[in-house]
């Protein structure tokens, strides 16, 4: 961000260029969008625009930035303390992730397993690097003979696999079965490491 609002107006003005922002990204896809038409969006200048962001890249990453924050909410209650069953933690992260997914549509792009583009890709991991931490964290509850290289390679694993299924998610019928395939996916590759044993 150029510079950061210092009174609640211009507070307001980024919100409502971030908001237009994510409808136009969401829309259109990060490449085709330009800070014109993120700025007529906004029902706002193009000047005004730039006092705050430079570029469409700060403001993919002022988008990302509350991304972040939202989706660290959302882990802090899925794992909680780590005193469930593993298999309730996944089942809860998936039910979550896949909720937050459905309801924020400029999210998606940015949560898919090949992003469109580089800036794409490195936002992307980034806003993913928490949830493999947070899983990570978990598989060394649930088994604590596990190596730290290990667990991480294996939440590794399992995040690629929700980033890959969870877009699959195009029509609302379709939401049911591909998330029991998710938690399917999941559980058969972690039991399948011989590490875990999830009913």
């Amino acid at each position: 961000m150029r510079r950061k609002p210092q009174q609640a107006r211009g507070q307001r003005r980024v919100n409502t260029i971030l908001d237009a922002a994510s409808q136009v990204f969401s829309e259109l896809g990060y490449e085709a969008a330009t800070t014109n038409l993120i700025a007529i969006r906004a029902n706002t200048s193009i000047g005004s625009l730039y006092q705050f962001f430079p570029n469409k890249e700060a403001i993919l990453s002022a988008i990302a930035t509350r991304y972040s924050v939202q989706l660290g909410g959302l882990l802090d209650k899925v794992f909680d303390s780590y005193s469930a069953p593993l298999s309730v933690q996944i089942n809860d992260l998936i039910d979550s992730l896949v909720d937050y997914y459905l309801a924020t549509p400029a999210f998606q792009p940015l949560f898919h397993a090949v992003p469109a583009s580089s800036v794409m890709r490195y936002v992307a991991d980034s806003l993913c690097s928490p949830i493999e931490h947070r899983l990570d964290r978990a598989l060394r509850v649930n088994n604590a003979a596990l190596e730290p290289a290990v667990s991480q390679f294996y939440a590794a694993i399992c995040v690629y696999i929700l980033r890959a299924l969870i877009p699959m998610i195009r029509q609302p019928e379709d939401e049911e079965r591909i998330v029991e395939a998710v938690k399917h996916a999941l559980v058969a590759y972690l039991n399948s490491t011989g590490d875990f044993d999830l009913r």
